[in-house]
């Protein structure tokens, strides 16, 4: 996050001053601060390259859900960001995937990929993008995050709508 000031705030006193706000905030507050440097640095594109995870954490925060709901989306998408999504309950052995991975590649394909969901299904007889949002919201609840199983939906159109380019 920090990278991330020194390029919203040129002045040392301004980002001193955010951080130090910052670290005296109880963890809503902090939540509402990356949400604010986030919509700072909208339409912002020289940040990504050094600060990209901090600007997806703080992209994350303005969806206003508490932080162990906000970092466990976090951490599907970080956990795809350099290695391939692999779908549904079977791996290539054709052994049951754990259900932390099921989840997360759900999430991560139905807000990042969805075209892709609905290729496979017109053209290759692939479950339906709806099965994938049922599968995706069952094994949150499953791993245990259930305020993202219930909101699921809500998820994915957030992460669709503020994520792709």
């Amino acid at each position: 996050m920090y990278g991330l000031l020194e390029v919203l705030y040129d002045d040392v006193k301004k980002r001193e001053a955010f951080k130090g706000l910052y670290l005296d905030s109880d963890s809503l507050d902090q939540i509402n601060l990356r949400s604010h440097i986030a919509e700072q640095l909208k339409d912002c594109p020289r940040f990504i390259p050094d600060n990209g995870t901090d600007w997806i954490l703080c992209t994350l925060c303005q969806y206003k859900k508490d932080e162990e709901t906000t970092v466990r989306v976090f951490q599907s998408l970080i956990k795809y960001i350099n290695r391939p999504i692999d779908f549904g309950l079977l791996d290539d052995k054709i052994q049951r995937r754990k259900m932390v991975d099921v989840a997360d590649s759900c999430i991560v394909g139905l807000s990042l990929f969805k075209d892709r969901f609905v290729y496979q299904h017109q053209y290759h007889a692939s479950p339906s993008p709806e099965y994938y949002k049922q599968l995706g919201a069952l094994a949150f609840d499953r791993i245990g995050y259930s305020s993202i199983a219930k909101d699921f939906d809500g998820w994915v159109s957030f992460l669709e709508k503020e994520l792709t380019v």
